[in-house]
């Protein structure tokens, strides 16, 4: 497999801010050891975002090699899939189309990548940006929106977090492909247009951990996340938890395979719909009533969203929550009972 990065940028109507993120890409710096080329994924976009990036990247004279894809299934893991398939080299930078690399993105993150072959994923950190002022209780929430650190410490952060953003994440393609080749599939879509379910990008993390690939973090390689206004609003911030809620239950098994080695003993979706409904009878009635009327800033307010949305989804789930926990545990790509990868 070539030396090198295939930079992924998966677009959902993004052309007020696609030519930023493109424009970061042009500035990266390389060397004699490694080329990149860039990959589009057009995942179902009515705006003209395929239009734009040709013709800024034509202008542009690129010194890489450039192609833009449409990829019918909407969804952000679909995309991201296609983008997997696409590429060409030997690690992957999955950027969104809201992210501005660092210049020095490309070179940190082929030091690190060359530096141990069993690292599966990498992630950096996140500054963000916004043409407005951010509001008062954005620095205490600022990881919703996958920026900030990962992580207390630099390094592997397999066994602590155990992933990392997509947002700038790094993947080693021949972890990625076996996982495939042995069988993995998402549980879950991602986020799909306006759809604010969310979560593939810390599935493939926790799958790349249970086959056996490290996680690490590197706060020297940094991008800039631009905040589109609306989304700095309450509003959006609780659809956001909403969201992280229901990636919960569909990412459960993994995590229960990981923390005890086995799923044999695995979890029961009427007890767990109990269980998440007391939670919310915790809260109280009064807590209840008020949650729709305005509470800009209240933590709490956020853990409610998000025991909804991970009860809605375990709702969904009923004739399937059960079964995932044998999927995960039987996977063809499921090493975690064999010692770490040596490669």
């Amino acid at each position: 497999m070539k030396k090198g990065f295939s930079i992924i940028v998966c677009c959902y109507n993004s052309t007020d801010v696609i030519e930023n993120t493109l424009r970061s890409i042009c500035h990266l710096q390389t060397d004699n050891r490694f080329e990149i080329e860039l990959i589009i994924i057009d995942n179902c976009s009515t705006d003209g975002t395929s239009e734009l990036s040709h013709n800024f990247l034509a202008q542009n004279m690129v010194g890489f090699n450039y192609k833009i894809v449409t990829e019918k299934r909407a969804g952000l893991s679909f995309a991201r899939r296609r983008g997997i398939d696409e590429a060409g080299f030997e690690y992957l930078v999955f950027c969104d189309d809201d992210n501005r690399l660092s210049p020095d993105y490309a070179l940190r993150a082929f030091e690190l990548m060359e530096s141990n072959n069993s690292i599966g994923a990498a992630g950096g950190f996140g500054n963000a940006v916004s043409v407005i002022r951010f509001p008062e209780w954005f620095e205490e929430f600022k990881k919703s929106y996958s920026v900030g650190a990962q992580a207390d410490m630099s390094g592997d952060i397999t066994s602590k977090e155990g992933y990392v953003w997509g947002a700038g994440m790094i993947l080693r393609k021949y972890a990625v492909e076996r996982l495939y080749e042995n069988g993995f599939h998402s549980l879950l879509s991602d986020r799909k247009k306006e759809i604010l379910s969310s979560g593939g990008d810390v599935e493939i993390c926790y799958a790349l951990r249970l086959s056996g690939y490290f996680i690490f973090y590197e706060p020297k390689l940094t991008f800039d996340h631009y905040i589109r206004p609306e989304r700095l609003k309450w509003k959006h911030l609780r659809r956001l938890h909403r969201g992280f809620g229901m990636q919960k239950p569909l990412l459960e098994p993994y995590l229960e395979f990981y923390k005890s080695g086995s799923v044999s003993k695995r979890k029961s979706w009427k007890k767990e719909s109990a269980i998440l409904l007391k939670r919310l009878r915790g809260y109280g009635f009064r807590r209840l009533s008020d949650f729709g009327k305005n509470s800009e800033g209240d933590g709490e307010v956020l853990r409610i969203e998000k025991t909804i949305g991970r009860l809605k989804q375990l709702v969904k789930m009923k004739e399937t929550y059960e079964n995932n926990f044998e999927t995960v545990r039987s996977a063809g790509w499921n090493n975690s009972m064999n010692t770490r990868q040596k490669i």
